[in-house]
């Protein structure tokens, strides 16, 4: 078994764990032990999915593809300098030099995991806590639940039908507004199969935002792309043909 890491969880993760504020300043903890717990933190994890071998992704920390889409959603624009932990660039630089992190280029650790989990197929084991890349067919770990699951390719498709209706405030990604979590899991279980799925998410954009159904196809097309994780090296989201 093959460890696919989220090597952007584990920089957030334990980059803010290992920071604390004194006399008004954040202050780092001291780098060995820092550097200690990200190495326990990967043996737990190879421990726990008994994975023999691994690899860590982190994103390209500058450049992202999505940002050619954003045509009326300002993507990851509540983020800021100051929403990462102190010791962001010197996690990363351990990761890279000690684990041989393999860093994207214009694209997201997501991505990353995606295209090489299609890859690998059922030898691999995607290990993050990001519930985005539940949409990503094959087998997955959360290292905070100690859970794990298995997604085919009709529970991807709804899943990402899931991101589609409610956004990702995380990422200022607005969706359907006041739908959250259990009314959209609700919505996509109604179509067995999702035929019809598609149809009900342009519906609900147009009574949300009170516009016409070319504009929230428009609209639809931009949110799915900025959401959407590579599962092919460079293949985006679009809406199919019919539409």
């Amino acid at each position: 078994m093959i460890a696919l890491i989220d090597g952007d969880i584990l920089v957030y993760r334990i980059g803010f764990a290992a920071q604390q504020e004194v006399f008004g300043q954040l202050v780092p903890d001291p780098l060995p032990i820092v550097y200690h717990t990200m190495d326990k933190y990967i043996d737990m994890i190879l421990d726990e999915t008994t994975a023999a071998t691994y690899s860590i992704f982190l994103s390209d920390p500058v450049n992202n593809y999505r940002k050619k889409f954003c045509k009326t959603i300002d993507y990851k624009g509540n983020r800021t300098p100051q929403g990462r932990p102190i010791l962001y660039d010197t996690l990363r630089e351990y990761l890279i030099k000690e684990y041989n992190a393999i860093v994207g280029k214009n694209v997201e650790a997501d991505d990353l995991l995606g295209i090489e989990s299609q890859i690998l197929g059922p030898i691999c084991l995607i290990c993050s806590i990001d519930k985005d890349l539940l949409m990503i067919p094959g087998r997955h770990y959360n290292f905070v639940k100690k859970e794990f699951v298995t997604i085919n390719k009709q529970s991807g498709y709804k899943n990402f039908m899931k991101q589609l209706l409610m956004g990702d405030r995380v990422d200022n990604i607005p969706g359907i507004k006041g739908l959250g979590p259990k009314t959209a899991a609700k919505l996509v279980h109604k179509f067995q199969p999702h035929d019809g799925l598609l149809h009900d998410v342009i519906r609900r954009y147009k009574h949300c935002y009170n516009i016409s159904t070319l504009d929230a196809l428009k609209l639809i097309q931009e949110t799915g792309r900025l959401l959407w994780i590579q599962q092919d090296e460079g293949v985006i989201w679009d809406l199919p043909e019919r539409y």
